[in-house]
């Protein structure tokens, strides 16, 4: 890229100007809005970030942090299983909320048809399918 700027007398080009970095998200201008593109475990993403600058700059910069830490970013989806869920539910109200045991096992109950309802030949669906 110094290259490019270099043969043109010091002056970048208009794609220059509406790229930047910030760490390793890329931040760039793509119709009307900013948008960012990184690498998630070695798989691209591209997202957009927002109208202003000034917000893409920011998401770029949370995104780098999170990649830095090696955590799940902004944008990461990792599909869950109903009964998964369900398990973290009770836990977040037994051992968090400290539900009444009533009230854990009503909801344990109501939850089990649930599980019930989405395991079909032994195969669970993600709870992102399910439909209200």
């Amino acid at each position: 890229m110094a290259t490019d700027t270099k043969r043109r007398g010091g002056r970048a080009t208009k794609s220059q100007r509406q790229r930047q970095r910030i760490g390793r998200v890329t931040l760039y201008a793509h119709h009307g809005g900013w948008w960012i593109y990184f690498r998630e475990d070695g798989q691209p993403v591209r997202r957009r970030a927002g109208d202003e600058l000034g917000e893409a700059e920011r998401v770029a910069a949370e995104v780098n942090a999170q990649l830095t830490r090696a955590a799940p970013t902004l944008f990461s989806f990792k599909p869950i299983p109903v009964r998964e869920l369900v398990a973290d539910f009770l836990t977040d109200h037994e051992v968090v909320r400290r539900s009444s045991i009533a009230t854990v096992n009503r909801y344990r109950n109501a939850l089990e048809h649930l599980v019930a309802f989405t395991t079909t030949d032994s195969t669970e669906r993600p709870a992102h399918q399910l439909n209200a």
